[in-house]
């Protein structure tokens, strides 16, 4: 007979399995909240986009601890972008990398991104520019088999050497990434900017199927985002929308910051401000757009440094509590320039 505790460890492992199954299914990405601080997985035109030629940038997400208590999925990734001078005054050329990795469940199943990404900002004007990205690396997806327990494998009690009867061709598989975006700005002064731009990730749709049988695409993924900033004294209002669709699923960010600005160089452009705002995801899973999660983030500046913190307060009907998420960010210049750059706030 199966002991009780058995029978819980087996519970979870189902469970876990069946999170898997609507996880990758559709092989979607996880989405971030704090979506400024995730430019290149957002749109690789972003790359270079800065108030400096030098940014790093981690956000670390943790979700669904409710559902799998003890293997939370949690997802971390980090950026770093370098901006050169382009052809002419106005414009830059960037280069970038992005690591990105999600990982949870009782099987450590991961997913991992490890791209590279080339863009070009193009000055139509003096205050308009039009960037251009590419990007592409590896992606790789794995799983952690160790601590697996089948049905097969019980004789009364659990026997790890007994076979699971599983197909099961590899833990691992790699594959390459390709992805492209634009985005238009308009940025007349530091703290006056509007942006619109659109990147599309996962062009060649990998398959990440571990079992070798049923294919497991990674749909691509349309990105779309617009929002600006407007400053009245000190303070400010930065409004943005961002769109993804990934397969039959799709979300909308909305919502806006409004920032509070304790002094400013006019020399660096650098500012010391503290940023408070709330959004509202709306999101698709094939049943129709509704009510997703009220985010509620904040947002310290200081000089070359931001930090962040959100959390995701759930509306919908899905047993979660939510997700938090903390996000560092790092810019500077690597010399002094005559003429300073304006660059939007995402």
């Amino acid at each position: 007979m199966i002991s009780i505790i058995q029978k819980i460890n087996l519970f979870f492992f189902c469970l876990a399995l069946c999170y898997i199954g609507i996880h990758t299914a559709h092989a979607q990405d996880v989405h971030f909240s704090q979506n400024y601080a995730t430019p290149q997985f957002l749109n690789p035109a972003m790359t270079g986009l800065m108030g400096g030629d030098v940014r790093a940038s981690a956000v670390y997400r943790s979700q669904w601890g409710s559902i799998l208590p003890g293997s939370a999925f949690r997802t971390i990734t980090a950026s770093a972008d370098l901006a050169f001078q382009g052809a002419s005054e106005y414009d830059r050329l960037a280069v970038g990398f992005l690591f990105y990795n999600d990982r949870g469940g009782e099987l450590a199943f991961s997913t991992n991104y490890f791209d590279l990404a080339f863009a070009y900002n193009l000055g139509v004007s003096e205050n308009a520019y039009i960037s251009l990205g590419v990007q592409g690396g590896l992606t790789n997806r794995s799983l952690d088999l160790s601590n697996a327990q089948f049905g097969s494998q019980f004789d009364g009690t659990f026997n790890p050497d007994l076979p699971s009867g599983e197909l099961m061709e590899t833990q691992s598989v790699w594959r390459t990434n390709v992805a492209g975006g634009l985005m238009f700005y308009v940025a007349p002064n530091h703290r006056t900017n509007f942006y619109l731009g659109g990147g599309m990730y996962h062009i060649t749709r990998p398959d990440l199927s571990l079992t070798g049988i049923t294919p497991d695409q990674r749909m691509s993924k349309i990105s779309l985002q617009t929002g600006g900033s407007l400053g009245f004294g000190n303070m400010g209002i930065l409004p943005s929308v961002y769109y993804v669709k990934q397969g039959p699923h799709s979300k909308i960010d909305a919502g806006s910051f409004l920032r509070f600005i304790f002094s400013y160089d006019r020399r660096t452009q650098l500012e010391r401000a503290f940023n408070i705002g709330g959004f509202i995801r709306m999101a698709d899973g094939g049943l129709g757009l509704g009510s997703d999660a009220l985010v509620i983030a904040a947002k310290l500046d200081y000089d070359n440094i931001s930090v962040g913190l959100s959390y995701d307060m759930t509306l919908s009907n899905v047993a979660t509590n939510g997700g938090f998420e903390i996000a560092l960010i790092y810019t500077t210049q690597r010399r002094q320039r005559s003429k300073m750059m304006n660059c939007p706030r995402f």
